[in-house]
């Protein structure tokens, strides 16, 4: 399993603000309702709940502690 920097592909150093950008960049990218006739849906969906779960808590400065 990746850990949550890994996921949004930022440093543990990285700032609020990159954090930010880096989730909505990678969710335009793989959000299930964008991949219309792709065949890996199911694999789309893992990624993008992998990708929510890291802006749930890199997201929030109590649980990014």
């Amino acid at each position: 399993m990746q850990n949550h920097y890994t996921v949004l592909g930022v440093a543990p150093t990285a700032t609020h603000e990159e954090i930010k950008k880096a989730y909505y960049t990678l969710c335009r990218q793989i959000h299930p309702d964008k991949q219309i006739g792709n065949q890996d849906i199911q694999k789309e969906d893992i990624e993008f709940h992998q990708l929510s779960v890291a802006w749930e808590v890199l997201g929030n400065a109590v649980l990014r502690k």
